[in-house]
């Protein structure tokens, strides 16, 4: 049987025919006559049979057809109905193909997390920073509040240093470590944005900065505290490169040492070469020339 001869005799034959027909079907003609055939039938087993069948033939559903199919089949069939067509069944009048942040953005408070994935690997274009991460707070599920990020770094999103405080314990380490990386932010210190800051951020906050966050801050204070506590903080840093780097900054923004310090920091003149090649020769000379006082 054709489904052209069962379309045309369907309606008006009794259900327990049409139940005897439908296996004889050899092909299904087109999606929305197969709806309204669907849709005609009062047993549920009808419909049932013929949306399986459908199905096993590879049938194209379209949107439409999935939003009229609503509340006309068991949630299992209309589950599988949603996955193979690439819907979703949660939501019938969201269209994944054709979503937008805005659509997202705008209907997220009344989406599953499971309906929210399917839209974040449909979506093409993200919103602002802080409405990607508002809708990351909201989420519950971990794998999508990291697929969303995922999706809003691939499409070229830049998170602000407020955006990054926000997203502090909701992703995975290896992402919000990728994020601090590539902002320049300090995922073991998140509340320090070494983009913009003094001296007392800095130095409230130096002691939980790795090496590289150090070495990237300290060119960018833009005034240096007392000598005292920048004494403080040479003795507290393990690495010498960076012990250099701190003094020629100091130095050259005019912060002004005493010979004790200069003894309590180790410098001497045995180093002097040393402390030329890291600190510069004239914060070198400069601190040198202390100990000579």
């Amino acid at each position: 049987m054709t489904w052209e001869e069962f379309y045309d005799v369907c309606f008006s034959l009794s259900e327990e025919t049409v139940k005897e027909c439908i296996p004889l079907i050899k092909d299904i003609g087109p999606s929305e006559e197969l709806v309204d055939a669907v849709t005609s039938f009062i047993d549920s087993d009808l419909k049932v049979m013929l949306v399986t069948k459908a199905l096993d033939m590879r049938v194209g559903f379209t949107h439409e057809d999935f939003m009229n199919l609503e509340g006309e089949l068991p949630d299992e069939v209309y589950g599988r109905l949603a996955k193979e067509s690439g819907f979703c069944a949660e939501c019938p009048s969201l269209n994944p193909k054709g979503v937008s942040w805005d659509m997202l953005y705008e209907g997220y408070h009344a989406l599953y997390d499971s309906t929210i994935r399917e839209y974040v690997i449909a979506l093409r274009e993200v919103g602002a920073s802080d409405e990607v991460v508002e809708v990351v707070k909201y989420l519950t599920d971990d794998d999508t509040k990291n697929m969303l990020i995922e999706k809003a770094l691939y499409l070229g999103v830049k998170f602000t240093h407020e955006d990054f405080m926000n997203l502090e314990f909701e992703l995975s380490d290896e992402l919000y470590e990728r994020i601090a990386r590539e902002r320049g932010y300090c995922a073991e210190c998140p509340e320090f944005n070494p983009k913009y800051f003094t001296w007392e951020d800095f130095y409230v906050n130096c002691y939980d900065l790795p090496d590289k966050i150090i070495e990237a801050s300290i060119p960018r204070i833009t005034e240096f505290g007392p000598s005292d506590e920048i004494v403080e903080v040479f003795l507290e840093i393990d690495n010498k490169k960076l012990k250099g780097l701190l003094i020629k900054q100091a130095v050259e923004r005019g912060v002004k040492f005493t010979p004790d310090q200069v003894e309590e920091m180790g410098i001497s003149k045995r180093e002097s070469g040393f402390w030329e090649a890291v600190a510069g020769v004239v914060a070198a000379n400069y601190l040198l020339g202390l100990i000579e006082q």
